[in-house]
């Protein structure tokens, strides 16, 4: 479906329960509950932004911030100027990407390149802590 949707362009209008699902494919999201509108915005407004508790108890309260991770890009965090050592980042790649990253080589600063290999700046992974909810 999210290659037809990226390829085609066009609106899909999809019904779940299946949260992960949702913010995967949808750019916009609405919640209901039994035909009562909760809250409707872009995945990354909803995470960030609850309306309600019914609405974070809905998108996994525990797991909110793991999802928020997954639905920001590493550009939205990247220093420019600065250089580190490891194996890079690309500013394409999700913050959960970067989590990843940053546990499997223990470092706390990693490079963020181009499609071409060329530095970009570093992202912190510091910078997870306190940026991803911005």
């Amino acid at each position: 479906l999210l290659v037809l949707q990226q390829s085609q362009r066009c609106t899909t209008v999809l019904v779940t329960h299946d949260i992960d699902e949702a913010l995967r494919l949808g750019d916009q999201l609405v919640l209901l509950d039994q035909g009562r509108l909760l809250q409707a915005g872009t995945p990354l407004q909803l995470l960030a932004q609850p309306a309600s508790d019914q609405v974070r108890d809905f998108l996994g309260r525990e797991a909110l911030g793991q999802r928020l991770l997954g639905q920001r890009l590493v550009s939205s965090l990247l220093r420019p100027g600065e250089a580190a050592a490891g194996d890079a980042l690309r500013p394409g790649q999700t913050l959960q990407d970067a989590l990843a990253a940053f546990l499997a080589q223990g470092v706390e600063c990693l490079p963020v390149v181009d499609g071409s290999g060329q530095a970009l700046g570093t992202l912190r992974f510091t910078d997870l802590l306190t940026g991803a909810g911005a």
